[in-house]
């Protein structure tokens, strides 16, 4: 029986995720993850060819800083499944459907075009309460929001109204 609590991801061998392409062609389970974040695990017959093409290729690359890791693996497709689901219970990814976040969170979020153009405004300066990056920026909106939906629900204004408020202090 596999012990992933006895795994020490630190001690695996390991690619920068812009460097995919020097996985090696063996067989194991792989660790997409940044400081303090399980990414997501796999397992792969050839873990470069599954990194070519892989489906959560553009959700990991959405992350700064990823590391591959993993661990080669040299026996039955039974026994790679059973490590890969005890490795994915015990870290508990979060694009594997887990909820593995230990620090900032990683939020991704597709703005249309125009409100992207607004963000990034706020985050050049461009208002009057500049911020200093699109991610200062984001997080200053949404504590703006959040602040305002408290205040409405302290107010005679319906609970979770949307209140004129939230846009004055943007």
């Amino acid at each position: 029986m596999f012990d992933p609590t006895e795994l020490t991801l630190a001690a695996l061998p390991s690619v920068a995720f812009e460097a995919r392409r020097d996985l090696p062609t063996v067989q194991g389970i792989y660790f997409a993850s940044v400081p303090g974040t399980m990414l997501y695990i796999g397992k792969a017959k050839n873990i470069n060819q599954r990194w070519l093409g892989h489906h959560r290729k553009a959700d990991v690359a959405a992350w700064k800083g990823v590391t591959l890791s993993w661990l080669a693996f040299d026996g039955s497709a039974e026994l790679l499944d059973e490590i890969e689901r005890a490795c994915i219970e015990y870290f508990n990814p979060v694009l594997n459907g887990g909820s593995a976040v230990h620090g900032p969170i990683g939020l991704m979020v597709r703005l249309p075009a125009d409100l992207h153009a607004e963000v990034v405004g706020i985050s050049k300066g461009s208002t009057t309460r500049p911020a200093t990056s699109l991610n200062s920026a984001v997080v200053f909106l949404l504590r703006a929001g959040l602040a305002a939906l408290k205040r409405s629900e302290r107010s005679e204004n319906e609970p979770g109204q949307w209140v004129p408020e939230l846009l004055e202090t943007v």
